[in-house]
């Protein structure tokens, strides 16, 4: 099995050098880097130590973790010191044993996010500070799987 920091390698740039093997999963990983997201970190890191998840386990996982990390931060405006102690908790109790299936740790990330009522009054003023997260936004709402051909410079707003 390889060592933990290659695991992490993985994380931090999916597209350059990975482990992991499954494309859902390494397309989870580039999105969670192009939205900077970093607080996630210990819990797949955990995942991947205990053995029990499968490539498309984590894949599921990291897939609620871009849902919270578009919700919180890139449309809620929330910063992240508060939610790296809640997902350190979160791979904690995975570690103990007092979460032990993607159902419930993905429960644990859901109990951390924003109110559905809360969500929809930010998305009404939310403004995509970096080009990165802009990028994923609009792959997502007009151009799904075509981020990496997205040029911000040429799209234009009217009014």
């Amino acid at each position: 099995m390889a060592d933990l920091s290659d695991f992490y390698v993985s994380m931090v740039d999916p597209k350059r050098e990975s482990i992991f093997t499954d494309d859902t999963l390494l397309k989870n990983l580039y999105v969670l880097n192009l939205l900077g997201a970093k607080t996630f970190y210990p819990l797949i890191l955990v995942m991947v130590d205990s053995g029990k998840f499968t490539e498309q386990d984590i894949a599921i996982v990291t897939y609620k973790v871009i849902s919270f990390t578009v919700r919180n931060f890139t449309i809620g405006g929330l910063v992240a010191n508060k939610y790296e102690k809640a997902f350190s908790t979160i791979a904690n109790n995975l570690y103990r044993g007092e979460i032990n299936t993607i159902e419930e740790i993905n429960q644990a990330i859901s109990d951390q996010m924003t109110s559905d009522t809360q969500f929809s009054d930010d998305i009404r003023t939310a403004s995509i500070t970096t080009e990165r997260a802009a990028k994923y936004i609009l792959s997502e709402l007009a151009y799904p799987d075509e981020v990496e051909n997205i040029d911000l410079t040429t799209l234009r707003c009217s009014n």
